[in-house]
């Protein structure tokens, strides 16, 4: 049972919802269109998100889903955002999907944004994360068999969403949350994954409202910056969206004819607070949707056209490449995941002769006319990054989108990297990196966002 505070958030919430958005007149209004699918696997699968995970899954929580939200500009540009509880959209899968749309559609790459909720009890895919498991020939069969399920499930939302394409508002606001503690933990054996009270963290929770021409809401988009893991890894093997899927689920509950979707922000070092079990998933959910309910009001901000996109692949460098005599000593280490780590990339050198000395990042920015500017980032990306840009862009009305595009590790900054832990240095075993970052990735990150926003601003 709730207690008296949360059921209280609860009413709040289900009343404020029930606020029409007033709709802007005389101007011409941009065209959304919205979909949905039920991703959720039909059998049992490995999930992905722990290595520590070793069996298949047990059971399904609620439903999990691949949304889209289409939006066409007053010049007929379209741009597509694509939402799923995954733990991340690998680059091939991104690209794959992005070559189908342009041919179908003639979107380019740079109008299509690919955002996973980043849960860590979705499903393993056939692209992402798989040299972290041993796997059986059934479980390979089942998660190659589930990737292709994918793959037509986000052509067939994204196809649902254009078609659904009708004059709508947009409003924007942005509420605060508080359910993420920073989890860079400082010890006598140095940075572990724990609680640090004291450390960064971004409570801000961006909404878009999405009014029809009745005045009526029929979607919202809204994100927060804080990882999926309320839920265990060796311990829970229950499909589940976590607290952002318990979120859009409450909003949707209180409302029948909204479709809402979620998109992180920048929380590679921001754990939910407490976690560990289903009923805290439930509440951290639950406080999330009262926060995302308290914004939608009538003076929020009016959000229009144009749409302006750019996309950009930028070098990011590594930094002391290990040698071949160093990653044949980690084959002896007890961690098995070293081992793995080790192995691939000594097959890499013996293949290639060369380990990449850089990684080509995407980095990708939308602005709604001149009051909105979503900035995506691949991988996943510390709290630093989204403080920086909010305070270094003050003009503008920032909304930061991490685990999109691409899910290509940690993005660590100067002073997560400085510091070192999990975020820095361990979690490259698991995406199999070479080695830690450079301590120039920040820089180059942060002046090529600042670049593309004043390109964006002057067209």
């Amino acid at each position: 049972m709730l207690t008296s505070k949360y059921a209280f958030e609860f009413i709040i919430f289900l009343q404020l919802l029930f606020v029409s958005v007033i709709l802007a007149g005389g101007r011409e209004l941009m065209k959304v269109g919205m979909a949905s699918i039920d991703i959720t696997p039909k059998e049992s699968i490995m999930l992905v998100g722990y290595a520590a995970r070793t069996e298949p899954s047990s059971g399904v929580v609620h439903p999990i889903y691949a949304r889209a939200i289409a939006f066409e500009d007053q010049t007929g540009q379209r741009n597509v955002l694509i939402t799923a509880d995954l733990v991340g959209f690998s680059r091939n899968l991104s690209d794959e999907i992005s070559l189908q749309v342009e041919k179908e559609f003639n979107i380019p790459r740079a109008c299509l944004i690919f955002s996973a909720s980043h849960t860590h009890t979705a499903p393993l895919l056939n692209c992402l994360k798989l040299q972290m498991y041993v796997l059986t020939g059934t479980q390979q069969k089942t998660i190659d068999e589930y990737t292709q399920f994918l793959k037509e499930s986000l052509l067939q939302v994204i196809r649902l969403a254009i078609n659904d394409l009708a004059p709508a508002n947009l409003t924007f606001g942005s509420g605060q949350a508080e359910i993420g503690i920073n989890r860079r933990a400082f010890t006598s054996r140095g940075v572990i994954i724990g609680i640090n009270p004291d450390g960064p963290v971004d409570t801000q929770v961006p909404v878009l409202a999405i009014s029809d021409t009745n005045q009526q809401l029929s979607g919202v988009l809204f994100g927060f910056a804080c990882h999926g893991t309320t839920l265990g890894g060796s311990d829970y093997y229950q499909v589940c969206g976590d607290y952002m899927g318990f979120a859009r689920e409450y909003l949707e509950l209180s409302q029948k004819n909204i479709v809402t979707f979620f998109t992180p922000g920048c929380s590679a070092d921001i754990n939910p607070y407490p976690r560990g079990t289903l009923h805290l998933a439930r509440l951290h959910g639950l406080r999330l949707a009262g926060a995302v309910a308290s914004v939608l009001r009538p003076e929020m901000l009016t959000v229009d056209g144009p749409i302006r996109c750019l996309l950009k692949t930028v070098e990011l460098p590594f930094s002391k490449i290990p040698s071949t005599s160093e990653f044949k000593e980690r084959l002896k280490d007890e961690n098995l995941h070293v081992q793995r780590h080790a192995r691939y990339f000594l097959d890499l050198l013996e293949k290639e002769k060369a380990i990449p000395k850089t990684y080509s990042y995407p980095i990708q920015v939308w602005q709604f006319g001149r009051d909105l500017t979503m900035v995506v980032l691949g991988g996943e990306v510390v709290v630093d990054y989204a403080l920086r840009l909010k305070r270094e862009l003050k003009n503008h009305h920032v909304w930061m989108i991490a685990n999109a595009n691409d899910d290509c590790g940690y993005i660590g900054s100067a002073r997560t990297l400085y510091e070192g832990g999990y975020e820095a240095d361990n979690s490259t075993i698991y995406y199999f990196l070479p080695s830690r970052w450079d301590f120039q990735v920040e820089e180059i990150i942060i002046s090529t966002v600042k670049e593309m926003v004043a390109s964006v601003d002057s067209l």
